[in-house]
């Protein structure tokens, strides 16, 4: 390389996963005038691979982590959250884990079919976007994802559904939810999450909550 090593570049670029921007830009600092050409030989080489158009990670032999892929979720399509089936299977509410990262965003939804995983975002309306958005942890590896409410929002919200809903139906058989978030999840986030969205649907979720807290019987 014109005056530096590979691993002096890996080094610069300061983490596993970084936009074609700033691998751009540490390749122009180091004298590289052809910056397009000198990527796709990296990427040859192994040593970079390319997510997105704008989206690179570090090649394996070059990686001293395993890649932050719910950060990368956030990242590769701003502003999103990562939600639905991937929040309610990362809280452990419903029994299988999505091998897909599953995101809201305010914008046009869209995915992206990675070496690394599917990347798949779905929009929302601008006002319910913010709600229960938390930054959540794991190892070193910190991200936005929505809270355990605000991902059965969601996917409620998303899901075309027959009226009325039989919402015992749908939670049991359809999502499978776990029944102790039926008396765990927040009734007072359940409402504000229908008003934000407007939704009739979210309204009548949490009365559905509410009456089974209740002592409706629930007629299995």
């Amino acid at each position: 390389m014109a005056g530096s090593s590979i691993p002096e570049l890996v080094s610069a670029l300061g983490r596993e996963e970084f936009p074609r921007s700033r691998l751009a830009e540490e390749l122009s600092r180091q004298g590289y005038c052809r910056v397009s050409d000198r990527i796709a030989l990296l990427a040859n080489q192994g040593v970079v691979r390319r997510i997105t158009r704008d989206w690179f990670v570090l090649g394996t032999l070059w990686r001293k982590r395993n890649l932050h892929l719910r950060w990368l979720a956030n990242q590769l399509l701003l502003p999103s959250t990562l939600s639905l089936e991937y929040a309610l299977g990362f809280y452990g509410l419903i029994p299988e884990a999505t091998g897909t990262f599953t995101s809201v965003t305010p914008r046009r939804g869209r995915g992206f079919e990675t070496s690394e995983g599917s990347f798949l975002y779905t929009a929302i309306p601008s006002r319910a976007f913010p709600c229960g958005r938390t930054l959540a942890s794991l190892g070193e590896e910190r991200f936005f994802l929505a809270s355990p409410e605000k991902a059965l929002a969601d996917k409620v919200w998303t899901e075309r559904l027959p009226t009325p809903v039989d919402w015992e139906v749908y939670l049991v058989e359809d999502l499978r939810l776990d029944e102790g978030f039926w008396s765990s999840a927040r009734m007072e986030e359940l409402r504000r999450f229908a008003a934000a969205y407007g939704s009739r649907k979210l309204s009548s979720l949490a009365s559905f909550f509410e009456k089974w807290r209740g002592g409706r019987p629930r007629g299995r």
